[in-house]
């Protein structure tokens, strides 16, 4: 897969590789809302949520032979699925794809940008 400028973006990209799990956007949220030198324990503790990206994009590469089993809401701007690669959602579930608001099939070997919602049903 060719290699691109990530930017300010977090690019995931894979390659002959099985992925399970939530890749998005996030809000985080410290633990605490100011952290003085009393509280500096607290700077790792983070809780993140995942939502649309509101700064920063996230971009979901699927190289040849990558299936993505996603297992929760995600969040994306940008989605490059290859031809021998897979997008789908757990055991028995379906897995929907909306662009930019508009529900939208998943076919192998598209590329989708945009504000890219997955969601496991």
């Amino acid at each position: 897969m060719a290699r691109t400028s990530p930017g300010k973006n977090l690019v995931a990209a894979f390659e002959r590789t099985r992925v399970e799990g939530v890749i998005s956007a996030s809000a985080s949220r410290h633990a605490v809302t100011t952290i003085t030198s009393t509280e500096w324990r607290q700077i790792n503790r983070v809780t993140n949520t995942p939502q649309a990206a509101v700064n920063n994009g996230v971009i979901v590469k699927l190289g040849a032979g990558s299936v993505w089993t996603v297992t929760g809401t995600s969040y994306l701007t940008k989605l490059v699925v290859d031809a021998d690669a897979t997008v789908q959602g757990p055991t028995g579930r379906t897995l929907t794809l909306t662009v930019d608001g508009t529900a939208t099939a998943l076919t192998p070997g598209a590329t989708y940008t945009g504000a890219l919602t997955l969601t496991p049903a």
